[in-house]
């Protein structure tokens, strides 16, 4: 008890990381007013029901209050393709590897050591807040070959999972090893990864009960379109509650060319929405977001989720996603 209870600090801590971007020029441009001089309205992209990578990971994790809180998902495989840059001036996109998961961010480089394979993934997706989260490694993984490795590097085998060793070591590598894998659980070639406290059953469900049917997630999720990396998170804020989706565009991606980036967010009320636009666009235009995001266009695409949807273009293509991980984006914080 005593082990596990200090095996919960780090990951509790997890939830306090801030991911920083660099800084790069901008220049803005606002949606055109409707010819009511009120908000445009425009179609969320996606909406036609195709499933993108993004909507199939969502269906693979539990529409859960806790899991609704966050959400990361990320094509690792495509993301460590990317090539290095070779000049401070160049487009990182190599920024967006280990951005479906939290845990396993951090040992990346390290991960193939133990069997675990993200290049050879299908996506990454993280649903949960830090206990409770899971990590699903979907495809291309060998459960056997990670439980031989893991195993002799000190995890035990219990019920079915490999529980990681005490993080009270004088070996570094292991103690960070430790908190990134506290349990681990292989089923055919999907891996999944978790928090003490992970209900592994909650990334067994059925279609119709997995994040992709909530409405409102799937309604955020089209409107992102193909991402190759994403963010959710719901928030609350002077007791109103919404919830925000970042993502990369997957067209361009790995280019030298600016990132294409989304950012929705699903409002309770019209009014709410309306707010939002108003708050956003002045957001964008001052402070970080200025200097980073550059030819931003926000616009309400409306519907029974009051959207609003942000359009815009960087050279860091994790930058919005680490403000949304750091609870700083446009949108997350109201005046």
């Amino acid at each position: 008890m005593f082990a596990l209870f200090w095996r919960r600090i780090p990951a509790l801590l997890l939830s306090c990381a801030v991911l920083l971007g660099t800084v790069s020029a901008c220049n803005h441009r606002e949606a055109a007013p409707g010819a009511d001089g009120g908000t445009e309205t425009v179609e969320a992209p996606g909406a036609d029901g195709g499933d993108t990578e993004l909507v199939k990971a969502l269906s693979r994790l539990a529409d859960t209050e806790d899991f609704r809180k966050n959400i990361l998902f990320a094509d690792e495989a495509v993301a460590l393709r990317f090539p290095r840059v070779t000049s401070d001036r160049a487009v990182n996109w190599r920024t967006l590897i280990g951005r479906g998961s939290a845990r396993l961010r951090p040992e990346t480089k390290i991960l193939p050591d133990y069997g675990i394979r993200l290049d050879n993934s299908e996506y990454v997706v993280t649903a949960g807040t830090p206990l409770r989260d899971v990590t699903l490694v979907a495809g291309g993984q060998d459960p056997a070959a990670v439980t031989g490795k893991l195993l002799a590097a000190g995890w035990r085998a219990e019920d079915g999972d490999l529980v990681a060793p005490p993080i009270f070591t004088d070996d570094w590598h292991m103690r960070f090893l430790s908190i990134a894998l506290p349990l681990v659980h292989g089923e055919g070639v999907d891996l999944f990864v978790g928090g003490d406290d992970a209900n592994w059953d909650d990334a067994r469900v059925a279609p119709e009960r997995s994040l992709a049917a909530n409405p409102t997630i799937r309604a955020l999720a089209d409107c992102l379109g193909d991402a190759i990396a994403a963010y959710f998170r719901t928030r609350t804020h002077d007791d109103r509650t919404f919830v925000i989706a970042a993502g990369v565009q997957r067209k361009g991606a790995g280019s030298g060319k600016p990132a294409k980036v989304v950012v929705c967010s699903s409002w309770s009320t019209a009014e709410d929405m309306d707010r939002s636009v108003a708050e956003q666009r002045q957001q964008y235009a001052q402070g970080r977001p200025a200097e980073v995001f550059r030819d931003v266009m926000v616009t309400a695409v409306g519907g029974e989720r009051h959207l609003v949807r942000v359009t815009a273009d960087s050279r860091e293509p994790d930058a919005i996603l680490a403000m949304v991980d750091d609870a700083n984006a446009p949108g997350m914080h109201h005046s």
